[in-house]
């Protein structure tokens, strides 16, 4: 497989993809979340004006995270809720003026993540380009030799860690054949300590979100109350396409938030139990375009977690099996 990977080129996988789409550093903040929510996209590389390059990505969750810290910092009577306080700091000079630039520099003293941007050439191989993005999760692709400095969006396209799962599922590469009966359990793909939250009446959608920064997770298994048992899953996914009047639906109650933003999947499609076949794993991300699959036991309880970036490292160098 690894021989496979190291056969086909980044070009191969976004060539058909659409036009760069990006923010300037001299851009406002509320520009970014409007391209975002218009285009119903998860990120957008920024591009700084002071050295002509991309120097990191942003998402829609990285707002709500600064929205979120201007709202604490608000003065607001304690009686006001969340929700009205949201929509008025999204409405004063303060949001409405702020930078890209501010942004990136406020993101980077407050969160941990690692925003560097990577970019690959058109004719480097996907081998190539796969340990980075299991970091990454997405890298820039150069599709000329040239790069113009007034339009980037001409000479890149995003390469994410979809674009290569739905390559070794539709295309079947050789030697696939010899995977794909194997189980969760014998690709030792499971990861334990699954990050949860309860699908209470009284945590918030916004509650979700803090969880994720305060246990430095990109998801968290939405369980039953009562019983423990998987009920849904939340994810800056959940974001996409939310317009910016609309970004108070997270103080919402859970269960009410991810009924808001149709994001409510069936079990079915998002859980496995550690005796499935890895098909069924690339199935469920391939066809339900979530970025991870649940492993839970025969209660239904979460105990493990299967991300995009475990199932493309398995196959960064080979497995046993081929």
């Amino acid at each position: 497989m690894a021989d496979t990977l190291e056969s086909i080129s980044v070009h191969q996988l976004v060539r058909n993809k659409r036009e760069l789409l990006w923010i300037s550093t001299n851009d406002t903040v509320e520009k970014a979340f409007n391209l975002l929510s218009d285009h119903k996209i998860l990120s957008l590389p920024v591009y700084s004006e002071h050295v002509k390059s991309f120097i990191c990505f942003i998402d829609t969750f990285d707002i709500l995270m600064y929205i979120n810290h201007g709202t604490s910092q608000h003065e607001a009577s304690p009686q006001e809720e969340l929700s009205t306080r949201m929509s008025i700091f999204i409405r004063g000079i303060e949001f409405k003026s702020m930078k890209m630039e501010s942004l990136v520099q406020f993101l980077y003293a407050n969160f941990r993540r690692d925003r560097t941007i990577h970019t690959f050439y058109a004719n480097d191989s996907v081998k190539k380009a796969l340990p980075t993005l299991i970091q990454c999760h997405r890298v820039l692709v150069q599709m000329g030799d040239s790069v113009s400095t007034s339009s980037p969006n001409d000479n890149y396209r995003v390469l994410s860690q979809m674009d290569v799962i739905q390559y070794l599922f539709l295309q079947k590469p050789k030697n696939y054949s010899n995977l794909k009966q194997k189980t969760v359990e014998e690709l030792s793909l499971q990861k334990g300590g699954v990050c949860h939250i309860d699908n209470s009446e009284e945590n918030r959608g916004i509650d979700a979100y803090r969880r994720m920064i305060l246990l430095n997770c990109s998801a968290l298994a939405v369980t039953d109350v009562m019983s423990g048992k998987l009920n849904s899953t939340i994810s800056p996914s959940d974001l996409k396409g939310l317009p910016l009047e609309a970004i108070s639906r997270v103080c919402n109650p859970l269960p009410h938030f991810l009924k808001l933003v149709s994001r409510e999947k069936p079990i079915h499609s998002i859980a496995v139990v550690a005796e499935d076949s890895l098909e069924k794993v690339l199935g469920l991300i391939n066809e339900s375009r979530v970025h991870r699959v649940w492993v839970v036991n025969e209660n239904q309880i979460p105990v493990g977690v299967i991300s995009l970036s475990d199932v493309l490292r398995m196959f960064q160098d080979g497995v046993p099996y081929l």
